[in-house]
């Protein structure tokens, strides 16, 4: 006798085993016990893997966000792009670095102008100089330090402010004049206290760049305190830092 239920039933989806489900593990089971030992006490391989799945879940994201993702091979292309953008916008821009170190963004945010044109009324520098105050994922407290010495730039239009921003930013800092924000801070409350400052005086055209767009910090930033309220223009990515041109306030239902 064959019961009801055990009728094969060709509409019923095949149920699908753990291996199915998760090829990740099903490969790594296969592997053995010596290679999962060897992977899991590799601080190098976890940093890539854990990585790597930041960046793949930014890039969801910004396509589920934006509807569509435009990779740049490098911070220096994404960066030359969004200038082409701003000076498409017309005006000039006073720029805010947050995160100076060596000063090499700087530096290449400055010789734009030869190659594109000017775009830059004033560039302000912002950090201690003296590296990262607390840990930042595998990078220790000292880590990207300048020695405590404004990096070595000429120009003209250039303006450091040196210490935490906690101290250095403040309700003066920004205006309604066309700006170009460039988050490089790491870590979650500085980033957090300089965005206090800025959200209330963005403007249209302005442009947000956050360099490490796919980290924890600066991600949870852009999830629930800037896309939910704003609309932006999507200007590209490079994986792990994302490009933003500020539209407006979003209007709340009533």
């Amino acid at each position: 006798m064959t019961f009801a239920s055990e009728v094969p039933d060709k509409n019923r989806s095949r149920v699908r085993r753990i291996r199915d489900v998760n090829p990740i593990k099903s490969i790594l089971t296969k592997a053995g016990p010596l290679f999962l030992t060897f992977l899991f006490k590799s601080k190098f391989l976890l940093d890539i893997f854990t990585q790597l799945s930041d960046v793949i879940k930014f890039m969801n994201w910004q396509s589920q966000t934006f509807g569509k993702i435009q990779i740049f091979r490098s911070k220096e292309k994404l960066l030359e792009a969004t200038v082409r953008s701003a000076i498409n916008s017309g005006g000039l821009y006073t720029v805010h670095e947050f995160g100076v170190a060596h000063g090499h963004l700087t530096k290449r945010m400055l010789s734009f102008e030869k190659k594109i044109g000017t775009y830059i009324q004033s560039y302000n520098g912002y950090d201690t100089f003296e590296g990262l105050p607390s840990q930042y994922r595998n990078f220790q407290p000292g880590s990207f330090s300048n020695n405590g010495k404004f990096p070595s730039i000429d120009s003209t239009k250039l303006k450091w402010f040196k210490g935490f921003v906690e101290d250095t930013v403040d309700k003066r800092t920004f205006t309604s004049e066309q700006k170009i924000i460039l988050f490089d801070l790491d870590l979650l409350l500085p980033t957090k206290h300089v965005m206090q400052h800025l959200i209330p005086k963005l403007a249209k055209f302005d442009i947000l760049y956050f360099d490490e767009g796919f980290d924890e910090s600066e991600f949870s930033i852009l999830e629930r305190d800037l896309i939910p309220r704003m609309v932006f223009e999507y200007l590209g990515t490079t994986g792990q830092g994302i490009a933003l041109r500020f539209v407006s306030m979003r209007v709340k239902a009533e």
